[in-house]
Order: C-alpha cells, then structure tokens, then sequence
C-alpha cells in the first residue's frame, strides 16, 4: 500500500513556504534542488523540506493539502515549529525521514 507524503518545503530565509504532496519524498527533494538551481535563477529556491505527514489514503492527502495550502502563514509556521522547532532540512537528516523526537529548542545565553 502507498503512503502518500504531505509536506511543507521552505528557501534558505524561511520566506517561502510551499505546501505539496509526493508518493516519494527523497526524489521529490533531490528533484526540487535540481530544478530550482538550473532553471529558476532570479525566483524562489526552495532548499528544504522542513515539515512531513504521512496519510495511506489518496483522498484523505489531497483533503489535508487543500486545507494546509488555505491555512495562513503563522499556522504553518506553528505546525513547522511543533514537529522541526530548529527548521532543520528533514531530508537530509536521516535517508528515510523519519520525524525527529519533539525536544524543545534550548537556547544558552552568555
């Protein structure tokens, strides 16, 4: 059975966020890198992929992709920082992309 991948990609500066789908998420990425960096020169790169779900049904992704393409930007963000508090680039922290545990982010000051 497929699991389908719902995911939110961001550019370096976290100004973008663009919210997809893909059956196959390490090939969706390296294809993301590829294209934006030969094709798109002057517009949005996107570098990372910083928030996942999985759903097993078509329909029910599909669903939940309309519904966090109509979300504003401060809810992304929030479910962003809920699952990657450091919006650190999930692909390239483990090959199969599994979530990180939900430690909170601890800053030190000095």
């Amino acid at each position: 059975m497929k699991k389908y991948c719902i995911y939110i990609a961001s550019d370096s500066n976290r100004r973008h966020l663009e919210v997809n789908m893909s059956c196959d998420i390490q090939s969706t990425y390296q294809e993301m890198r590829t294209i934006h960096s030969s094709l798109f020169s002057q517009s949005i790169k996107l570098s990372s992929i910083v928030y996942v779900e999985y759903m097993d049904a078509l329909e029910q992704a599909e669903i939940r992709v309309r519904e966090l393409f109509a979300l504003p930007r401060i809810v992304k963000e929030r479910f962003v920082r809920k699952q990657n508090p450091n919006w650190k680039n999930l692909c390239t922290l483990t090959p199969s992309l599994t979530i990180p545990n939900n430690k909170k982010a601890v800053a030190y000051l000095s």
